[in-house]
């Protein structure tokens, strides 16, 4: 299977998203996804927290950190501490197995 791949255009994707968010810093929707990635497979930012505190009126929002936070407490040094980009790259990496039986399994499907 081509896991490393999918893993890399899962890496490349959220680095897309990652560069979108910076040239259009007032896109709610491209700011929304990121907000909804890094609460889901808990990261923050494309290579960690100062990745929000680096950018100017920005700084590390609440899908950053644990749930439970209380809001506007989310900061650097309590945030989740891994980048996104690879955090999804080793996600979609070590579910590669998973993603080919599944694959596999709709095949059988389809042929019957």
């Amino acid at each position: 299977m081509y896991t490393e791949d999918l893993a890399r255009a899962a890496e490349k994707g959220f680095t897309t998203l990652w560069r979108d968010s910076v040239e259009r810093p007032n896109d709610q929707a491209v700011l929304q996804a990121i907000f909804g990635i890094q609460r889901g497979i808990h990261c923050c930012g494309q290579n960690g927290p100062n990745d929000w505190t680096a950018r100017p009126g920005f700084s590390v929002p609440d899908s950053c950190c644990e749930e439970g936070t209380a809001t506007g407490t989310c900061n650097a040094s309590n945030s989740f501490q891994s980048g996104c980009s690879q955090v999804l790259f080793e996600l979609v990496k070590d579910s590669g197995l998973l993603i080919a039986w599944i694959a596999v399994s709709f095949a059988a499907f389809e042929v019957r």
